[in-house]
């Protein structure tokens, strides 16, 4: 997302516009009672997953399968082979 390369960071308001415009519109989360609730977390998740640096570079010891939905315009195959690179 070129726009909105980090959503930890964003106020409420423009937090949720960047959050659909990456996910698209989930109606679960349309009740203000709901988003009030999952604001926090949601961005809480997103500060960490933005914000990580491995520890080590080395390969992983276990094997690792990644999938992706059909269809999902979000993955590309390019981002599921490149798990090989660390297993």
């Amino acid at each position: 997302d070129l726009e909105h390369p980090t959503l930890g960071d964003l106020g409420v308001a423009a937090f949720w516009e960047a959050f659909e415009q990456r996910y698209g519109h989930n109606p679960d989360l349309q009740s203000p009672f709901i988003r009030e609730m999952m604001v926090q977390v949601l961005q809480r998740d997103f500060s960490l997953l933005e914000s990580y640096e491995p520890s080590s570079i080395e390969p992983l010891r276990t094997p690792i399968c990644a999938l992706s939905a059909r269809g999902d315009a979000r993955c590309r195959p390019q981002q599921l082979t490149a798990w090989s690179e660390v297993s």
